[in-house]
Protein backbone atom coordinates (compact mmCIF):
# COMPACT_ATOMS: atom_id res chain seq x y z
CA UNK A 1 0.00 0.00 0.00
CA UNK A 2 2.65 2.20 0.66
CA UNK A 3 4.40 1.99 -2.71
CA UNK A 4 0.85 3.24 -3.78
CA UNK A 5 -0.09 5.80 -1.46
CA UNK A 6 2.93 7.36 0.02
CA UNK A 7 5.67 6.59 -2.41
CA UNK A 8 7.84 4.17 0.63
CA UNK A 9 8.46 0.83 -0.09
CA UNK A 10 7.75 -0.41 3.14
CA UNK A 11 5.82 -2.83 5.42
CA UNK A 12 5.44 -3.67 9.11
CA UNK A 13 7.19 -6.92 9.82
CA UNK A 14 5.64 -10.11 11.76
CA UNK A 15 5.99 -8.31 15.26
CA UNK A 16 6.33 -4.45 15.29
CA UNK A 17 7.36 -2.69 18.50
CA UNK A 18 5.03 0.79 18.13
CA UNK A 19 7.86 2.80 20.20
CA UNK A 20 4.73 5.88 20.50
CA UNK A 21 2.38 3.80 22.17
CA UNK A 22 4.33 0.88 23.53
CA UNK A 23 2.32 -1.32 22.35
CA UNK A 24 3.68 -4.65 19.87
CA UNK A 25 1.94 -5.32 16.51
CA UNK A 26 1.39 -9.19 15.84
CA UNK A 27 0.56 -9.98 12.20
CA UNK A 28 0.98 -14.15 12.83
CA UNK A 29 -0.73 -14.59 9.58
CA UNK A 30 0.88 -12.36 7.64
CA UNK A 31 2.67 -14.41 4.72
CA UNK A 32 -0.72 -16.05 3.71
CA UNK A 33 -2.75 -14.69 1.14
CA UNK A 34 -6.28 -13.82 1.98
CA UNK A 35 -7.57 -16.44 -0.15
CA UNK A 36 -5.28 -18.88 1.69
CA UNK A 37 -6.96 -18.20 4.74
CA UNK A 38 -10.45 -17.90 3.86
CA UNK A 39 -9.91 -21.58 2.59
CA UNK A 40 -8.39 -22.47 5.99
CA UNK A 41 -11.94 -20.90 7.82
CA UNK A 42 -13.85 -23.37 5.38
CA UNK A 43 -12.11 -26.43 6.11
CA UNK A 44 -12.03 -25.73 9.71
CA UNK A 45 -15.97 -24.59 9.75
CA UNK A 46 -14.81 -21.20 11.61
CA UNK A 47 -17.71 -18.62 12.21
CA UNK A 48 -15.60 -15.43 11.58
CA UNK A 49 -16.81 -12.26 13.63
CA UNK A 50 -18.41 -9.19 11.57
CA UNK A 51 -15.74 -6.30 11.82
CA UNK A 52 -17.55 -4.02 13.73
CA UNK A 53 -15.43 -1.13 12.20
CA UNK A 54 -18.12 1.38 10.18
CA UNK A 55 -15.18 1.87 8.09
CA UNK A 56 -14.98 -2.13 7.10
CA UNK A 57 -14.30 -1.62 3.11
CA UNK A 58 -14.54 1.88 2.86
CA UNK A 59 -10.47 2.56 3.23
CA UNK A 60 -7.78 3.53 1.03
CA UNK A 61 -6.28 -0.10 2.16
CA UNK A 62 -9.37 -1.62 0.49
CA UNK A 63 -8.99 0.37 -2.35
CA UNK A 64 -5.51 -0.81 -3.03
CA UNK A 65 -6.44 -4.26 -2.81
CA UNK A 66 -8.90 -4.28 -5.48
CA UNK A 67 -6.62 -2.51 -7.92
CA UNK A 68 -4.33 -4.80 -6.96
CA UNK A 69 -6.88 -7.42 -8.12
CA UNK A 70 -7.21 -5.74 -11.19
CA UNK A 71 -3.77 -5.68 -11.81
CA UNK A 72 -3.48 -9.31 -11.48
CA UNK A 73 -6.00 -9.85 -14.18
CA UNK A 74 -3.15 -8.17 -16.92
CA UNK A 75 -0.07 -9.68 -14.66
CA UNK A 76 -0.51 -12.54 -12.52
CA UNK A 77 2.76 -12.19 -10.90
CA UNK A 78 1.80 -8.50 -10.02
CA UNK A 79 2.05 -9.96 -6.16
CA UNK A 80 4.47 -11.87 -6.01
CA UNK A 81 6.23 -9.04 -7.75
CA UNK A 82 5.93 -6.65 -4.99
CA UNK A 83 6.68 -9.05 -2.08
CA UNK A 84 10.01 -9.47 -4.30
CA UNK A 85 10.36 -5.99 -3.86
CA UNK A 86 10.31 -5.56 -0.26
CA UNK A 87 12.14 -8.68 0.20
CA UNK A 88 14.93 -6.94 -2.26
CA UNK A 89 14.35 -3.49 -1.63
CA UNK A 90 17.15 -2.81 1.41
CA UNK A 91 19.84 -4.21 -0.73
CA UNK A 92 19.92 -2.05 -4.07
CA UNK A 93 19.20 1.51 -5.12
CA UNK A 94 16.05 1.44 -6.24
CA UNK A 95 15.88 4.72 -8.19
CA UNK A 96 18.15 7.51 -8.04
CA UNK A 97 17.49 11.42 -6.49
CA UNK A 98 14.78 13.59 -7.96
CA UNK A 99 16.54 15.23 -11.03
CA UNK A 100 15.33 18.60 -12.57
CA UNK A 101 14.88 18.81 -16.22
CA UNK A 102 17.86 20.21 -16.65
CA UNK A 103 19.69 17.63 -15.07
CA UNK A 104 17.96 14.44 -16.67
CA UNK A 105 18.58 16.89 -20.19
CA UNK A 106 22.39 16.21 -18.86
CA UNK A 107 22.06 12.92 -18.07
CA UNK A 108 20.65 11.72 -21.77
CA UNK A 109 23.14 13.70 -24.03
CA UNK A 110 26.34 12.18 -21.84
CA UNK A 111 24.73 8.57 -21.95
CA UNK A 112 24.40 8.93 -26.05
CA UNK A 113 27.75 10.64 -26.44
CA UNK A 114 29.51 7.72 -24.39
CA UNK A 115 27.28 5.08 -26.82
CA UNK A 116 28.48 7.10 -29.75
CA UNK A 117 31.94 6.61 -29.12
Amino acid sequence: MNVLTSGQLRTFLPVTPLSRTGLTVLRPLLYYREAEIIDMVRQLDLQPLRNPCPYDGHTKRQDIKEHIRELEKLSPEVYDHLAAAMRNAPNQELWPEQLSQKQLADKFHNFWRQKSN
